[in-house]
C-alpha cells in the first residue's frame, strides 16, 4: 500500500478524470496588470503522486492494522513459519517475536473491560445476586456436579484431602499463605481472600499471579499486563502484551504471548527479556526455578541456558520452589512432582491449581468450583 492511500485515483491520474481545469487567474476582463496565479512556470496542479510528490502513507507509517505479530496473526503472513516443528520450545523464535512493548495498544485501566452490571443483573424483583462483598457466586446455590467434584480415592492416586471453598474462580494464585490468595472469575472479575472473606479487586483480568512475598501482575482481555500497588491500590500498566503471566517473587516474573513466545522481567532495565523457545504455560517460583508446557503437552524446565525436557503430559502448571510443583494434564487429573522427574497423581480433578510456599494447594475445576488442601 506504500505511496497510495485506500480508495486513490491510480498514480499519475490527479485530478480524477472529468474535474474541471484549474481556473484561470485573474479572471477573465480583468483590468490589465492583475498579477497573475499561478506564477509563470508552476504546473496547473501540484503532482500527485507523482515524480518528487510525497507519498501517502508517509514512509514508515503503519501500512495496515493489526501489524504483523499482533493479534490476530494474519493466516497469509506466513504463520508457523516453513518447518516449524510444532511444539518444541527450543526452535529459535526471535525472528517471530517481536519485543512486547512494541505493540501495545493505547493505555487504559483494566476496569474498562469490566462487564456493566445491567448485563448480568438478576430479574426485577428477586434479591441482588451477587450481595455486596459476597464471592463471585454464593456457593450454596451452587453444588458441584459429581463428574466435577474430587473423585474418591482410588490405588493409583496419593490422598489429599480437599475441602471446597466459597465461591467460583476460573483461575486461582497462592501468596503468602492462605490467607493471601488471588483470582478471577468467569466473568474477568479480580477477588483477593484475606483470611476469612473475599474482596473485590477494581479491575478485570484474564489470569492472574502472585508472588510468596505478595506481588501481584495479571493480563487481561486485550493482552495488558498490570503490576498491583497493593498501598495504592491501584493497577499500573507495564508495557508488553502477555496471555498468562506467573510470579515467583517481586525479582522473577515469567510469561507468555498469544504467539507462545516466553518472556522474563528484567528489574534492572525495567523491561522484557526474550527467551527463547515456545510454551503455552509459564510458572516461575520464588527461588527462580522455572518449569513451562508447551502446545503438545510436553513438560520443560529451564536450567538457565536453555530447556530440558522431563516426563509428563500437562496443560498447566506451578510452581512454588524446586521441591514444590503441581499441576494437571488434560484429563483434569492433577499431580505433583517428586525430586524433578517422579511424578505423583494426587485424587480429584482441577482445571487449574496453584500450591503455597508452605504446601498450600488451591484449585478451581470445570465447575468453577474453588478446592484447598496441604500436601
Amino acid at each position: 500500500m506504500h505511496g497510495q492511500y485506500p480508495g486513490a485515483p491510480p498514480q499519475g491520474s490527479y485530478p480524477p478524470p472529468g474535474t474541471p481545469p484549474y481556473p484561470s487567474y485573474p479572471a477573465p476582463g480583468a483590468p490589465p496588470g492583475a498579477p497573475s496565479y499561478p506564477p509563470p512556470g508552476t504546473p496547473a496542479y501540484p503532482p500527485y503522486p507523482g515524480q518528487g510528490a510525497p507519498s501517502y502513507p508517509p514512509q514508515g507509517a503503519y501500512p495496515s492494522y493489526p501489524p504483523q505479530g499482533v493479534y490476530p496473526h494474519p493466516p497469509q503472513q506466513g504463520y508457523p513459519p516453513p518447518g516449524y516443528q510444532q511444539g518444541y520450545p527450543g526452535a529459535p523464535a526471535s525472528q517471530y517475536a517481536p519485543p512486547p512493548s512494541q505493540y501495545a495498544p493505547p493505555s487504559y485501566p483494566p476496569s474498562q473491560y469490566t462487564p456493566p452490571p445491567s448485563q448480568y443483573a438478576p430479574p426485577p424483583g428477586t434479591n441482588p445476586y451477587p450481595p455486596p462483598g459476597a464471592p463471585p457466586y454464593p456457593p450454596q446455590q451452587y453444588t458441584p456436579p459429581q463428574q466435577y467434584a474430587p473423585p474418591s480415592s482410588s490405588p493409583s492416586s496419593n490422598k489429599v484431602s480437599w475441602t471446597k471453598h466459597e465461591g467460583e474462580l476460573v483461575c486461582v494464585a497462592v501468596g503468602q499463605g492462605n490467607h493471601d490468595v488471588w483470582g478471577v472469575n468467569h466473568l474477568e472479575k479480580i477477588y483477593h481472600w484475606d483470611g476469612s472473606r473475599w474482596n473485590l479487586i477494581e479491575g478485570a483480568l484474564t489470569n492472574i499471579s502472585v508472588g510468596h512475598d505478595g506481588t501481584v501482575w495479571g493480563v487481561n482481555r486485550g493482552h495488558n499486563i498490570y503490576r498491583y500497588d497493593r498501598n495504592r491500590r491501584k493497577w499500573d500498566q507495564i508495557p508488553g502484551e502477555l496471555v498468562q503471566i506467573s510470579v515467583g517473587s517481586y525479582e522473577h516474573v515469567w510469561g507468555v504471548n498469544h504467539l507462545q513466545h516466553i518472556y522474563k522481567w528484567n528489574n534492572h532495565k525495567n523491561g522484557w527479556d526474550f527467551v527463547e523457545g515456545r510454551l503455552t504455560n509459564v510458572s516461575v517460583g520464588r527461588d527462580g526455578t522455572v518449569y513451562g508446557v508447551n502446545e503438545a503437552g510436553e513438560v520443560f524446565r529451564h536450567n538457565g541456558m536453555g530447556w530440558t525436557k522431563i516426563s509428563g503430559s500437562l496443560v498447566q502448571i506451578h510452581v512454588s520452589s524446586a521441591d514444590k510443583i503441581v499441576g494437571v494434564n488434560r484429563n483434569d487429573d492433577i499431580y505433583r512432582l517428586h525430586n524433578g522427574r517422579d511424578w505423583e497423581k494426587l485424587e480429584g480433578q482441577l482445571t487449574w491449581v496453584a500450591v503455597g510456599c508452605q504446601g498450600e494447594l488451591w484449585g478451581c475445576n470445570r465447575g468453577h468450583h474453588i478446592y484447598k488442601a496441604c500436601l
